[in-house]
Order: structure tokens, then C-alpha cells, then sequence
């Protein structure tokens, strides 16, 4: 078991949202059962779309590229901090737009502000992942090293999807469409 709640891990889970803590010796080879404060509502939220894909600034290229593969009309969602907004996820979706390399319409303002934030902060990106609501939580706890881990852009080349399978929502890293390496 693996996830958090309010940045730490729940009573009796093996793993907490630390991404340090999920190294191939302790994972290589296991399912993992993982529940967020907020990500896991945004899977759900997504799960009816034809294509459902999780990123983060870790697999950002990777993922930019399996959506340019699947040429399909393309919704960003954003889990966002206990029903509100949170800066790391506009900043990651400003990321991943500009990972697409001109070929994603910034059809709104939301768009638009995804990829200023991204723009204003990709040169101090550890610094203003840092000072964000979900980053000034995560230094409270004393799990700092989780945003210096974090803010490492396209540190993994793989896209992960999520498939609804048997009634739950599994992802699979490595299930890539288009990529090479």
C-alpha cells in the first residue's frame, strides 16, 4: 500500500507519496496499491476518456510525445489541493504544453496562464515548487527532498496510462506509445 494524506503516508501503508521511496529494489516487481488527497479524485474525474494519461514534470517529454502519437484531442487536468487550484499542477501543465512544441491550441485563459507560470518559473523551478501551497506542506513535514526529486524535468523517459481494469484504475509505466528509448 501506498499514498498519502495530507502529505504523509495513512496508517500501515508500506509507502507514502515520497518518490524516493519507490526504488527498484523496494518496488521492482510489485503492484502497487496507491491512494492521494487529491490525485486519485482526479483519475476517477478522467476515467471515461478515450485515452487517460498521468504526467508530471518527471515525464513530461515522455508523455508530450504518446499524446502527439495518438493524435486525439487533448484535455489537461489538473488534481489541484483540497478542491482548489495549486500552482504545481498549472506549472506542470504549462510544462507539458510547451513539451508539445507548438502543436497544442492555448484555446483559454487557463491555458494561457498554464504556460506563463511555467515560462516565469522553469529557470527556478526548485526554488518556486518550494513556495507553492503543496510545497510549503510538503517542507512542513520535512519531506523537502521530495521537491528537490520533483522538480528534476523529464528525469524519466516513459509515459504512464491509466485503464480502468476489473473496476479499478491501474497504471502502467512503460505502456508508451511512439517512444524510442
Amino acid at each position: 500500500l501506498a499514498g498519502e494524506i495530507r502529505t504523509l503516508p495513512p496508517p500501515g501503508f508500506d509507502l507514502g507519496n515520497s518518490p524516493g521511496g519507490f526504488t527498484r529494489e523496494r518496488c521492482g516487481g510489485a503492484t502497487i496499491f496507491f491512494s492521494t488527497t487529491n490525485g486519485t479524485a482526479a483519475l476517477v474525474a478522467g476515467h471515461a476518456a478515450g485515452e487517460l494519461l498521468t504526467c508530471a514534470l518527471a515525464n513530461r517529454a515522455a508523455t508530450a510525445q504518446t499524446l502527439r502519437a495518438l493524435k486525439m484531442p487533448i484535455t489537461l487536468l489538473c488534481s489541484g489541493s483540497e478542491g482548489q487550484p495549486s500552482m504545481e499542477d498549472v506549472i506542470g501543465c504549462g510544462a507539458l504544453s510547451d513539451a508539445m512544441d507548438g502543436e497544442v491550441a492555448l484555446e483559454n485563459d487557463a491555458a494561457q496562464i498554464a504556460r506563463a507560470a511555467w515560462n516565469a518559473s522553469r529557470d527556478d523551478l526548485l526554488a518556486t515548487l518550494g513556495e507553492t501551497y503543496g510545497g510549503r506542506n510538503i517542507r512542513r513535514n520535512n519531506l523537502d527532498a521530495d521537491i528537490d526529486f520533483c522538480a528534476v524535468v523529464d528525469r524519466f523517459n516513459v509515459s504512464v496510462r491509466v485503464r480502468k481494469t476489473g473496476g479499478h484504475l491501474v497504471a502502467t509505466p512503460g505502456d508508451t506509445i511512439g517512444l524510442s528509448s
